[in-house]
Parts: structure tokens; sequence; C-alpha cells
């Protein structure tokens, strides 16, 4: 209440001595000096009293009142039509209750039916430990044939679909700030299909996964942190960015083999030194990433996060989970790309050596 001063004593008019007077408040001294009063200090100029009137006319004003709203959006809807964040098609002023796919259409979002339906995620059936989509009905009790043997800091994973098609492309897309956007819409989806299974964790904080300071300058944007804000919207929870940070620079996981996943990023992450870990403990954490395949870099974090801040409970809520197995395979079919590509270059710089016109 201290922070707006006045010019009767310099405090705001609820403590100026008149007023406690009357209230009954003990007279506290004001300084002789501040007491003085500035005549011009109280006097509203015509500066002020135009910025009344403008904030009147504008949007706030009459525009609030209704006089002239349907000429604001009529004017606002042919210089800045609504596109899809997606597919770049322009939305309809008036959109359809359902998609084409028959879903129920969010038309606060950034996209249109067709990509909202090219986003719908398959049921969540699998294995709550990796995230492994599978056919068993529910979560499995007992760990997959993927992470059987693996060793977990984490205790469950919430992803919303499947690393491929549509979201693959999404992805990799919000990983430019111009896209940003479009992982606003992409998050509001996550929400609106997996909002169950996130109430459940009864989450205390969200940590998005810190990335390092030269690729955050060099990208400018850390997707998890778009997702982490929008769930956090929803959820009621805080972002907190200043627990951890990532304190060495490391390959892409995409870049590296899997069985040296967990060496890439092993010690990547260290706590805040001013972070304190006392108001943490047994508390309930989401771990927030755009995308898990091994698992490495999550593994890392919630190790951090349990054994330095004492969280109880960690939990992955990721916008894709990319299976080994597929991900194997795609760096096959690369190799195996290049090896005909090479092979034909050769045979036919062999056949040009051998042709007698050549």
């Amino acid at each position: 209440k201290g922070g707006r001063r006045e010019a009767n004593g310099g405090l705001c008019p609820e403590f100026a001595p008149e007023a406690r007077r009357r209230s009954g408040h003990p007279r506290l001294e004001v300084p002789r000096e501040k007491a003085i009063e500035n005549p011009g200090e109280r006097k509203t100029g015509h500066s002020e009293t135009l910025a009344v009137v403008l904030g009147f006319v504008t949007k706030r004003g009459i525009l609030k009142m209704g006089l002239l709203s349907p000429l604001y959006s009529i004017a606002e809807t042919l210089l800045f039509p609504r596109r899809c964040a997606f597919c770049g098609d322009f939305l309809p002023e008036k959109p359809p209750r359902l998609t084409p796919k028959g879903n129920p259409l969010q038309a606060d979002l950034e996209l249109c039916g067709a990509c909202q339906d090219e986003f719908e995620p398959p049921l969540l059936l699998g294995c709550k430990y990796c995230g492994a989509f599978k056919k068993e009905p529910g979560f499995t009790e007992k760990r997959c044939s993927l992470c059987r043997e693996a060793v977990m800091n984490y205790d469950e994973v919430i992803p919303f679909g499947k690393y491929e098609n549509a979201l693959r492309e999404a992805i990799l897309a919000m990983k430019l700030p111009r896209y940003s956007v479009l992982g606003e819409a992409v998050s509001e989806l996550f929400w609106s299909y997996r909002y169950a299974a996130l109430k459940l964790q009864r989450a205390d904080v969200l940590i998005p996964v810190p990335m390092h300071w030269f690729y955050r300058r060099v990208r400018g944007v850390n997707s998890p942190e778009i997702v982490a804000r929008v769930l956090s919207k929803h959820l009621g929870a805080p972002v907190n960015t200043k627990l951890i940070f990532s304190s060495r620079m490391t390959l892409s996981q995409r870049s590296v083999d899997v069985g040296d996943r967990g060496r890439n990023v092993a010690s990547a992450f260290q706590a805040y030194p001013k972070a304190d870990p006392t108001p943490w403990r047994g508390k309930r954490a989401i771990l927030v990433d755009d995308v898990i395949t091994t698992g490495a870099t999550s593994n890392a974090i919630a190790k951090l996060l349990k054994e330095h801040f004492g969280f109880a409970h960690v939990t992955v809520a990721c916008l894709a989970k990319a299976s080994t197995k597929t991900w194997r395979a795609a760096v096959q079919e690369q190799r195996l790309r290049e090896y005909q590509a090479t092979e034909e270059a050769r045979h036919r710089e062999s056949e040009l050596e051998t042709d007698p016109d050549w």
C-alpha cells in the first residue's frame, strides 16, 4: 500500500494524517519536507484529458458498448484474416461444430478442422513407464519388453501421440520462433485429449526440459516451455525454469546411437546454486518435453530432481513418443539409400570410362 505516493505526506490517501484522524488510527509523524503539497501534482493536464477521451473512443469505450463493434470486426477480418497455423488455409468466420471426421471442433485454436483430425492421437493404451503404445487395454501394471530391464528415475510417461506424420512435422516446426502459434495450438490439443491423465498427477510444479544457452540463443525458442505454459494455464500449477539448467553442450540425441544416448547427457544438467530444495521436499512434478525416445534425457533430469530437490514423484509429459525400432529402421533406410546412390554413381563412372565414344 505504500507503493503509490500522493502529495499529502508522500503516502496513499487512506494513510494520510486526516484519514487516520477520522478513522481513529494513531497519528504518525510525517517528515516536514514530504508533507509540503505540490499544487501542480494534483491538476489534470490536457494530455490526461485527451487520453481519457481516446480511451473511451477506442475498443475499450465505444467499441465495448457495441456501437462500432461490427465495423471493427469486419475491418479486422479483412485486414488480418485468420489462417490455419499448420496448413495455411483461411479459417471460416463461422466454423462448423464438427471436424470432417466427426470430432468436436475447437474453434478457438488456430487450426482448421482437417488439421485437427490429422493430430488426433491414438487411445492412451500401453506401458505407462516408457510411454510405448501397446495393444493391451489400459496401462499395464508391469513394464513392457522395451523398458523391463531399464533403470528409470521417473515414475510415469504421458504421451500425446506417436512421433510420425503430422505430429512429427509440427514438432520440428515448433523449434523455430515463427511457429510458436502452432506449438500453442498443438499443446491445447494435448490438453484436450489427455486432461484426465494430467489432472490425476496432482502436480505442484511444471518443469520444462532446459536448453543450453548457446542453443537457445541460436534457435530463439525452447519448445518444451511452450507446452509447459499451456498446461500450466489449465492445471493451475506454476512453471519453474529456475531449478535446473543445461551445464554443457551436448550432441543432438537424434544423431547419437540408442546405446550411447545415456552417456551423451550424463552430467549435462545441474541445479541452480541459488535454488532452494527445501520447498520441494515430497512434492510432485511434471517434466515437460517435446519428444521422448529412450528416455535418457528425462531419466537424467528426474534423477537430479529426486536426489537434489527431493521430489517424491516425477511424471514426464511429452508431445510424442518415438519408437526405437522406428528410429533404427529410419537410420537403416537412410544408410541403404546413401549406399545405393554411391553404387549407382560408381557404376555410372565405370560405364563412362569403358565407353569408346567418351
